[in-house]
């Protein structure tokens, strides 16, 4: 844990920027601690017209937030991608497995509007130190009402699980049932070739299909009518009804395999009658139905447990069911209680801020969300926006610029990953320079997360073929990898072969000026991104010699030749 007796936000930015810049810190002894509060973000009825949604994931996949905290939302698993011939590479929503429907036999939960009069004494609280969201509320329907708590998480403890639970408390005797489904999704509405759209077109395609390139608030990015998810096509489903489990069999469309499965389980008070199950199943639609009698004042659990998998990670649908039947056997709160002390463990790493409890919130919630975007001891980066399809979920320089060098002070496991990614997608890198007319590794602006393949969409060209600084942030990265662990092993097998080929990307892009008897880089895009076609952009230039001076620190510590 780092302290920081700090009490202006220039000063907590400044450390930041001795962070970023991979300048040697001084750790202080820990003498404060962060207090439960600086951990939590709360929702209260007042923040429900504004409701800006969040999500819960462990680097592997994920599930966004909902209002409720019952509904069904768009999930993603880690560079599961769609390859649509024309478009670019884009996340592929998987079934969204967090849904549990709940009818007080006048309405659904789901269904009915979402007004401060139905959904009374609401509070929905993200605990960013046990990573799990919770949400409480008496829904009022007509003249019955029901007192609703739900339980979300996405193991940290282990990456193919987890779990939602519904504990519910009827104001009423009668007949109810429940729904738990694997949310199959639809295709896109509308899709866009964005591979073969100039800027032009594609602001003419998105018009064309009744949509505007306007943010929308409070939670609509400007692009999202480009930014949509890709589809997870489900080759197989099915379940039991005496066994209470569902089960998918898909694949990203023209991309990887994947698989899913929940287990279902109750909570009962005594002498409740058996609820009698059966298994709803359509092309369209998966789910386990539930009816039962409950009476007034009595409290019931129902329990929702989920594992998955894609290719290279797992073993498909016949598996992740055994694991999810497996949890269920073992229970929610020893799932959750693994899940909350492998959190409890990440947060002994901690940077803490005297004297600002607002600003020590936003410095937790940035940690939480490169904790959960980030997985220890890959080869998977971080995309620009995590497990949403923003920025169509690639890899940008943020992986090795933003998200590493923070890990890599916190939990250099994980900024080891990110690293790795690059060495992983070397091997694209040196084709792209190839293909381009140059030497060594020319890494793409826009990285798919699977291949490392340039997927940057053309109306964005100028970035493809010009934002070149991104090389030598990657090569920086390595070096810095290494000269925070001395690992140098590490350094000849996988930095070296990166930090080289960068080098060579760098000699050949160069240009000599005779007449100035020097080397200049131009035509580049600056990352101040409204400076195109720039020679001698001061940020390219410093960083690109900063990396041919890291080739030669490199192989001077290996013993290479040039």
């Amino acid at each position: 844990m780092v302290e920081l007796s700090l009490s202006a936000r220039m000063q907590a930015r400044l450390f930041f920027l001795q962070v970023s810049l991979g300048l040697g810190l001084v750790l202080a002894p820990l003498i404060a601690c962060a207090t439960p509060a600086d951990f939590d973000l709360v929702a209260s009825q007042a923040d429900l017209a504004t409701y800006f949604p969040t999500y819960l994931a462990n680097g592997y996949f994920s599930t966004m937030s909902s209002r409720r905290g019952t509904r069904a939302t768009p999930a993603f698993m880690v560079a599961l991608m769609d390859y649509t011939p024309g478009d670019v590479s884009r996340p592929a929503l998987i079934p969204g497995w967090n849904g549990i429907d709940y009818s007080d036999g006048r309405a659904w939960l789901n269904r009915v509007s979402l007004t401060p009069s139905a959904f009374r004494d609401y509070r929905q609280v993200l605990d960013m130190h046990a990573g799990t969201l919770t949400t409480r509320y008496r829904w009022v329907s007509g003249g019955r009402s029901s007192d609703i708590l739900v339980s979300t998480f996405v193991s940290e403890a282990d990456p193919h699980l987890a779990a939602t639970r519904l504990t519910l408390t009827p104001r009423f005797s009668g007949a109810v049932r429940l729904e738990f489904s694997l949310r199959l999704w639809p295709p896109p509405a509308h899709r866009f070739a964005l591979a073969r759209l100039t800027l032009a077109q594609m602001r003419a395609a998105v018009a064309a299909s009744g949509q505007s390139l306007q943010a929308v608030a409070p939670a609509t990015a400007d692009r999202a009518a480009i930014w949509y998810p890709g589809q997870t096509e489900i080759d197989a489903s099915g379940g039991s009804a005496r066994h209470r489990v569902l089960w998918v069999r898909g694949r990203a469309r023209y991309g990887l395999a994947m698989a899913e499965a929940a287990a279902v389980r109750f909570g009962l008070p005594p002498n409740t009658p058996p609820p009698v199950t059966r298994l709803l199943k359509t092309p369209h639609r998966l789910a386990l139905e539930i009816r039962l009698d409950v009476r007034k004042g009595a409290t019931y659990t129902f329990e929702k447990f989920i594992a998955a998998s894609r290719a290279d990670w797992g073993a498909g649908a016949r598996t992740d069911a055994a694991l999810a039947e497996a949890a269920r056997r073992g229970g929610f709160a020893v799932l959750r209680d693994q899940h909350v002390a492998a959190w409890h463990r990440l947060w002994r790493s901690d940077i803490v801020i005297s004297g600002d409890p607002a600003m020590q919130r936003a410095l937790h919630a940035d940690l939480f969300y490169l904790l959960e975007n980030s997985t220890a001891d890959t080869a998977w980066p971080m995309a620009a926006c995590g497990f949403s399809p923003n920025y169509l979920g690639h890899v940008f320089w943020d992986n090795d610029s933003w998200d590493f060098p923070a890990l890599l002070l916190l939990h250099p496991r994980r900024a080891k990953s990110l690293v790795m990614f690059r060495y992983r997608t070397l091997g694209a890198a040196m084709a792209r320079a190839k293909a381009h007319g140059f030497r060594g590794a020319m890494y793409p602006w826009e990285s798919d997360p699977q291949y490392g393949t340039n997927q940057t969409p053309r109306f964005a060209w100028r970035n493809a073929l010009r934002e070149i600084h991104v090389n030598a942030d990657v090569a920086i990265a390595q070096w810095q990898y290494y000269l925070a662990t001395g690992d140098k092993t590490w350094l000849r097998h996988y930095g070296w072969p990166v930090i080289h080929a960068v080098a060579r990307f760098w000699d050949s892009r160069v240009t000599y000026d005779a007449a100035r008897h020097r080397y200049e880089i131009l035509h580049v895009v600056s990352p101040d991104e409204d400076y195109d076609n720039v020679d001698n952009d001061t940020f390219t230039n410093a960083v690109a010699r900063k990396a041919l001076r890291i080739a030669g620190q490199a192989a001077h510590v290996l013993g290479a030749g040039p």
